[in-house]
């Protein structure tokens, strides 16, 4: 159940971290695309990828005890 709940927070501070840096790309890096493109991410897709994303490699990295060898 401890891996389960890590997982999840992980996926979820990889969301917001994901967030904060589009945000600060965006103010560095304008660029100019069409309007379609605001229509792209009205499904969330970004902040679910990088949920997924956190969450995999979670359960990943405890699968495989990198946490052990390498951060802990």
């Amino acid at each position: 159940m401890n891996l389960l709940l890590g997982a999840f927070i992980n996926g979820v501070v990889l969301i917001f971290v994901g967030i904060i840096v589009s945000f600060f790309i965006s103010i560095i890096h304008d660029s100019n695309l069409p309007d379609v493109c605001k229509e792209w991410n009205k499904n969330h897709i970004m902040e679910i990828s990088l949920f997924l994303i956190g969450f995999i490699v979670h359960i990943l990295y405890d699968k495989f005890n990198i946490y052990k060898k390498y951060f802990i």
